[in-house]
């Protein structure tokens, strides 16, 4: 009947440790980042320098911890903004300065996303009449 044929054995590349990925994924992510690799250079450099195949996995791990990374220091620099901000209103408070308290009332509202620039809209049905519309928000 049929002979089974051996299967061949694909090749995955190295196997790594916790600690040995995680210094990979390290290094991933100072050639992106630093070097500016796109996806082409990156998959070439990891199969010549570590011998992995599959270059993606790699790719799309350094880019969650770069994204993850970034998230996290932008949520430290915002405490330190909201800080400085209620510093300064505060010193504006306890100077009697008003401009720095508004100033920092409308950078604080800009900040939580509830400050609402004016958006107008002028149009025309060409016969001489003008419609002005201001939108001023909720």
């Amino acid at each position: 009947m049929s002979k089974d044929k051996p299967k061949k054995k694909r090749k995955t590349g190295p196997k790594f440790t916790k600690a040995q990925r995680e210094q990979v994924v390290n290094t991933c992510m100072e050639k992106i980042l630093y070097e500016h690799y796109n996806w082409n250079e990156f998959c070439q450099w990891i199969r010549s320098e570590h011998d992995i195949i599959d270059g993606n996995k790699f790719w799309v791990y350094a880019w969650e911890k770069i994204r993850s990374q970034f998230s996290d220091e932008r949520e430290d620099m915002m405490q330190k903004v909201l800080h400085l901000l209620f510093d300064l209103n505060k010193r504006g408070r306890k100077d009697d300065d008003k401009k720095i308290e508004l100033d920092t009332i409308k950078e604080l509202s800009k900040i939580m996303g509830i400050y609402q620039t004016q958006v107008l809209s002028v149009s025309s049905d060409g016969n001489g009449k003008v419609d002005i519309k201001l939108d001023l928000g909720d």
